[in-house]
């Protein structure tokens, strides 16, 4: 029988630890950020909010605000504080051989496009990452053609409503510079993070450029990440490679559509940046070497987790 983790304990630790963290910060909620210009002490610059260490401040923006018990909190102060008590000990980690194909190898979200015009629908893979982490756990153990074992199961995550709380236990593990505002400038401080997953990423990022390039097989115009935009004679195939998959995909959209480039297109006279000009390449979507190995593997996972369709 498979057991579900509690998520009221995990909650209460997570709030445990961030009231201690909001007494020394005092976070508030603003509409907006002030000019950078007029901080004289260093402030730590981050997606959706900005810290001064020094002074004991944090200012979180008021759509991107929640609040889960213990005050105010960002959507990725959720996923970091969800981490700190899940794995309190967690340290990067990849072999030579993991390195050698996931890092110096790392790819990104599949992107691309045809401009054209047609009737269709803009299919969207419902909660993509969540989907997935679901799956394979966060601490993924994973090797790109060579072993997929599923870590720790997330579903004690406490904010699985909150979109971008949920993505961001993806993006934490990317890694990646800090940037701080120096008083006079925008630095990046290179210290490593403490929960940097690129394993995690690779896994992810995989799953996402293998479903993609078999979209476009059954006649997908553009693709972003877990969206696509296909005709209407694509529909059925489209399901079909969702439902090979194990994943439950929308409809955002549907009718006329017009596809510019990357990030431009109408569908329904509903638009997305139809006025820019796309400098993106037409396609940047990575078939990895054996899919029928990842999908069989990213199924298994699914099963052990009872998630399978």
């Amino acid at each position: 029988m498979i057991t579900h983790p509690d998520m009221s304990e995990t909650l209460a630790k997570m709030n445990e630890n961030r009231y201690k963290i909001n007494q020394s910060n005092n976070p508030i909620a603003v509409e907006r950020f002030p000019e950078l210009t007029r901080e004289i002490a260093p402030v730590i610059l981050g997606s959706f909010s900005r810290t001064n260490v020094i002074k004991h401040w944090k200012l979180v923006i008021d759509r991107h605000a929640h609040n889960l018990g213990a005050g105010i909190v960002s959507p990725a102060d959720i996923a970091r504080d969800y981490l700190s008590v899940k794995f309190p000990k967690w340290r990067p980690r990849a072999c030579t051989s993991q390195y050698k194909s996931t890092i110096a190898n790392k790819i990104s979200q599949p992107m691309h496009y045809i401009k054209c015009s047609g009737d269709g629908v803009y299919l969207d893979m419902r909660s993509a990452y969540w989907q997935i982490i679901q799956r394979s756990g966060w601490n993924v153990d994973y090797s790109r053609g060579r072993f997929v074992l599923g870590g720790a199961d997330v579903r004690d995550f406490p904010a699985p409503h909150i979109k971008l709380a949920r993505n961001s236990l993806v993006s934490v593990g990317m890694g990646g510079s800090m940037q701080i505002w120096d008083g006079e400038k925008i630095i990046s401080n290179n210290q490593s993070k403490k929960f940097t997953n690129v394993l995690l990423f690779s896994f992810v990022m995989d799953i996402l450029n293998t479903i993609a390039y078999e979209m476009v097989q059954a006649g997908a115009v553009y693709v972003n990440t877990d969206g696509y935009i296909l005709p209407y004679s694509s529909l059925d195939r489209a399901y079909e490679i969702a439902d090979s998959w194990g994943v439950e995909m929308i409809v955002k959209d549907q009718g006329h559509y017009h596809v510019k480039g990357f990030g431009a297109y109408d569908i329904d006279g509903r638009r997305a940046g139809i006025g820019r000009i796309s400098q993106s390449p037409e396609r940047t979507i990575i078939h990895p070497q054996n899919p029928e190995w990842l999908k069989k593997k990213f199924l298994y996972l699914a099963e052990t987790r009872g998630l399978s369709k």
